[in-house]
């Protein structure tokens, strides 16, 4: 082990121990234990945002399901919880744990959940990974459960707040790295081509809320919000794109 990782791990831990939501970047995979009832909510894409859906909004209605999920970590004994999150996904992917539910229970295994892809391009697999034991259900039993019903992910999501992210004394502002702010750069330029004549709203967006002009002005401590944030907004994207029971993504 690197003399960096134990540090990364606990920047990692942090991370996923933070906010409402479980959150997944490219290649992120987590351990989960599916818990509880699903819930499903009715919502409209508009500027890379959803919006509660009614009747007579004159936007298309987008289903979109989530459900309590205990991350969990493997132990030598089995499996470990580290926290109770909300998995918020599209339709397709609650086909894929259904799916599973109805080979395997959903409540007497962990499930591998990985994510690949960006923006459109994006796919999420979902993979038994081990029997819950006597030791794991008796953590599951005694967690307590998010109210899906009143989770608001404005709230859940520190990325969506608004106002920008300030340096502080103790703590100087440096910028990111060339190759951070070359990613970055990419990912926001794809983003703002792919969102037409609202590209531009969100690349002023995205510099006010951080407090920059140039992408590459960005402090380094801000690079895993801004990340969140991009992300984000390419899975607004990704499912405003969606138009039907076919289509992949939606």
């Amino acid at each position: 082990m690197g003399r960096f990782d134990t540090m990364k791990e606990r920047f990692d831990e942090h991370d996923l121990e933070s906010g409402l939501f479980l959150k997944f970047d490219d290649g992120d995979k987590h351990l989960v234990a599916f818990l509880g009832e699903p819930h499903l909510k009715e919502i409209y894409w508009e500027g890379g945002k959803s919006y509660p859906w009614k009747p007579g909004c004159g936007k298309p209605k987008v289903l979109k399901t989530s459900m309590n999920a205990a991350v969990v970590e493997k132990t030598k004994n089995g499996f470990q919880v580290i926290c109770v999150k909300i998995l918020e996904n599209s339709k397709t992917f609650y086909k894929a744990v259904a799916k599973m539910d109805a080979k395997y229970g959903i409540d007497s295994q962990v499930f591998e959940v990985e994510r690949d892809g960006t923006g459109t391009d994006t796919t999420y697999s979902v993979l038994p990974e081990g029997a819950i034991n006597d030791e794991l259900r008796a953590q599951l039993d005694e967690l307590e459960l998010h109210d899906l019903e009143k989770a608001d992910e404005a709230t859940g999501d520190d990325s969506k707040k608004k106002g920008a992210t300030k340096s502080t004394k103790d703590e100087p502002a440096t910028i990111i790295t060339q190759d951070d702010g070359n990613d970055l750069i990419a990912r926001l330029k794809t983003l703002r081509a792919s969102l037409g004549e609202k590209g531009d709203a969100m690349m002023a967006e995205f510099l006010a809320k951080f407090g920059i002009k140039k992408i590459r002005e960005l402090p380094a401590k801000c690079l895993k919000e801004a990340q969140s944030w991009v992300t984000q907004e390419e899975e607004a994207l990704r499912h405003a794109a969606g138009d039907g029971e076919d289509d992949a993504f939606a």
